[in-house]
């Protein structure tokens, strides 16, 4: 597995981590990936890409941007979570324990045996979700994304490589 990369993020030192589960059994192991850059707060058009490669028998995959370092517990900016199974690409956010209204895709732009980047830019009132440069989604906040401390990944796919790109170099 990884080392444990600590990242800046928002000004807290946290981690940024990817968890995954072996498709037969229940066992999580935890591998970190290399982060780009810090993140100190985030403008309008920045921008955070996820690079995958998705093997074939592929099932689920979860990126969560937390408030906190808890997933049970913390606020959730954005949850972005795919079921390869039933095709389904939802986004959710979660407040005070308190899901958001559902939002889902209407066709999973993500593939079995391919690969993906998955782009979540900063609009200000809302985050614009793209997969491989196809706009999917307007999510708007529910959870200061300034408040973000971590990010989650939790699927049976392989992260290649997480960036943080401001919209400006600071």
């Amino acid at each position: 597995m990884g080392s444990n990369n600590s990242v800046n993020v928002n000004g807290n030192n946290n981690h940024i981590c990817c968890m995954s589960r072996r498709s037969r059994g229940r066992t999580r192991s935890t591998t970190c990936v290399s982060y780009s850059d810090s993140v100190k707060e985030f403008e309008v058009g920045d921008l955070v890409d996820v690079t995958l490669t998705i093997p074939e028998r592929s099932r689920r995959l979860n990126i969560g941007f937390l408030a906190g370092i808890n997933t049970q517990m913390d606020d959730i900016a954005l949850l972005i979570s795919a079921d390869f199974f039933t095709k389904e690409l939802n986004f959710y956010a979660r407040k005070g324990q308190r899901w958001g209204t559902l939002q889902t895709s209407e066709k999973l732009p993500l593939e079995q045996g391919g690969e993906a980047v998955i782009q979540i830019k900063y609009m200000g009132s809302h985050n614009q979700v793209s997969v491989n440069g196809r706009e999917l989604a307007n999510l708007k906040h529910r959870v200061d994304p300034n408040t973000v401390q971590s990010l989650f990944i939790e699927s049976d796919v392989q992260v290649e490589r997480i960036d943080y790109r401001p919209s400006r170099e600071g």
